[in-house]
């Protein structure tokens, strides 16, 4: 069975700089398809306790474009789950670690 318990953690400084770099690998990977890209949630606020998940909301111009780079965005370690709550239905789970560079050009153009 997995574990479903919250684990929130102390405000961590590297949050903002974790952030921006997925934002970056982002805008690099799907120029003119994200428009605009932001860190929201509680680690986006500073001094405040969270769960150590970086969230990101992307604004785009097709959402059939974006679902149809789903394999691209996997490469990068982003991942699709439902999401009934939302009008989309859809939303991506960022990878575990924002903090590490991961090889974004060489994995965008092997997809």
């Amino acid at each position: 069975m997995p574990d479903s318990t919250v684990h929130i953690t102390e405000y961590d400084p590297t949050w903002p700089a974790r952030a921006a770099a997925a934002i970056r690998e982002l805008q690099y990977a799907f120029p003119n398809l994200l428009v605009q890209i932001e860190h929201i949630g509680s680690t986006a606020v500073p001094g405040m306790v969270a769960k150590p998940i970086i969230d990101l909301m992307a604004a785009a111009t097709d959402l059939e474009k974006v679902e149809a780079c789903e394999q691209r965005l996997a490469v990068l370690g982003y991942r699709r789950h439902r999401n009934v709550s939302h009008q989309s239905g859809t939303s991506l789970t960022p990878p575990a670690r924002c903090d590490l560079p991961r090889p974004a050009r060489r994995a965008i153009e092997q997809a």
